[in-house]
């Protein structure tokens, strides 16, 4: 999904069909999920929501709990330490703590 976004198209090497083969298992994911592995979890952020926000509260939550599965994965960690090597710790500091 994050290889849809127009800055990222040119990074992604994944086949259209690869991509759709994907959106397939996550919607079955989502619907599992939302249904019947984690339905009282489900239920419990959804209540008193009115219907058009039910979906939208389930995405919310998912997305949440995979971005943070993503952002503390070891081999994602060595990553952003190695970016992290070219911030300019310093003068963010400077620039943020002067008035």
């Amino acid at each position: 999904m994050m290889g849809a976004h127009q800055q990222l198209t040119g990074l992604s090497l994944t086949s259209k069909e690869s991509i759709e083969e994907a959106n397939k298992t996550m919607g079955a994911l989502i619907t599992r999920l939302s249904t019947e592995t984690c339905l009282a979890e489900a239920r419990a952020i959804n209540k008193g929501a009115e219907s058009d926000e039910v979906i939208r509260r389930v995405f919310e939550v998912l997305a949440k709990l995979a971005a943070t599965e993503l952002m503390y994965d070891k081999d994602v960690l060595v990553a952003m330490v190695k970016f992290g090597s070219h911030v300019d710790n310093a003068q963010i500091a400077k620039t943020l703590t002067t008035k």
